[in-house]
């Protein structure tokens, strides 16, 4: 990270011993380097990934501080960033931040999808850690290693035999064997005088997914395209839309609950007609075919999530554009949380 300076303190994550590989077309379409200033000139200078169609990246949090204004530009150091970066407003109590760069109309961005650790059987797998070293040519840098432990602690790091290599941190950490996104470079210890990382590790993805939203790469997870006229949702997971609401329209979808036992409704994208619109988001109501299960249902807008508690069978999914809303294209995402 720099931080009002031009050096780099960053530690990426490779057990045994790191190499540089041939940069994939995938990771320059998906790795970030993003600048993050302060009011007072302080900058700071990292690595993120894009996790979503909608240009979320996710990066370490101590390389976005609060405050601070972020840009970024997608596979490349060597050019200053001048694509604004957001805030999502979802956080969690880790070295993970989302930001989210404000797509143009129609526009869509390749992502990573993430795996879990958690149960799998990873332990010895051949990963890549990717960011920019300060002193190199802007290209981004990829390095190779082993991932060494399963094991998370309790801030979500995952203990590697960690080697330096400057220029990773908010980097993914990708399984080498299929791509999918295992981590990010994140803080493991932090100086209590400076609140700057004093060592690093891999921040496991399913310590955060969940909250942010993420797309996972199982194969009881995998998105599918699901058409916009009332399709059957079947839990783990769903992605839809853009789907249309006329304003006070009312859509339901049915829903396959399977043994998830709870299920989450994220909205990914509100995109409202006209300028002045006054947007105040939409009603989700969540509902059990099962009598004695609760019928529960609120507001949510852009970035937000709805979660529900409901038994196994079928049940329904009910969306209202409130009648002060212009007409809107939503996207969304509905799954079952882990």
């Amino acid at each position: 990270m720099t931080k009002g300076s031009s050096i780099w303190g960053f530690a990426a994550v490779c057990a045994l011993s790191c190499s540089t590989l041939t940069r994939a077309q995938s990771i320059e379409q998906t790795v970030v380097y993003i600048e993050c200033k302060s009011d007072k000139a302080s900058t700071v200078k990292g690595a993120g990934v894009l996790v979503s169609p909608y240009g979320h990246v996710l990066t370490a949090k101590h390389v976005a501080p609060a405050g601070y204004v972020c840009k970024g530009v997608i596979g490349t150091g060597a050019q200053q960033p001048t694509r604004n970066l957001i805030r999502d407003p979802r956080t969690v109590n880790l070295d993970a931040v989302l930001l989210r760069f404000v797509p143009a109309p129609d526009e869509k961005f390749s992502y990573l999808r993430y795996r879990r650790l958690e149960g799998s059987n990873l332990k010895g797998a051949a990963i890549t850690v990717s960011g920019f070293p300060p002193n190199g040519t802007g290209e981004i840098v990829t390095n190779s290693g082993t991932l060494s432990s399963l094991i998370s602690d309790e801030t979500g790091i995952v203990k590697t035999d960690a080697l330096s290599a400057s220029g990773m941190s908010g980097g993914p950490v990708i399984l080498k064997s299929d791509g999918s996104l295992i981590g990010i470079v994140a803080g493991a210890q932090f100086d209590p005088a400076t609140g700057s990382p004093s060592s690093y590790g891999v921040l496991s993805m399913e310590w955060f997914a969940n909250e942010f939203g993420l797309t996972s790469v199982s194969p009881e997870t995998a998105v599918a395209s699901v058409p916009a006229s009332s399709p059957k949702i079947i839990v783990k997971e769903n992605e839809y839309g853009p789907i249309e609401f006329a304003p006070g329209e009312s859509k339901s979808f049915p829903l396959d609950l399977g043994n998830a036992g709870a299920v989450d409704v994220f909205m990914q994208s509100i995109v409202y007609e006209g300028a002045d619109h006054g947007a105040q988001g939409v009603f989700v109501r969540i509902c059990s075919a099962q009598n004695n299960q609760p019928c529960d249902g609120r507001q949510i807008g852009e970035s937000e999530t709805f979660r529900q508690r409901l038994t196994e069978g079928p049940g329904q999914i009910s969306i209202f554009n409130f009648k002060e809303n212009p007409k809107i294209k939503l996207t969304f995402r509905i799954a079952s949380p882990a």
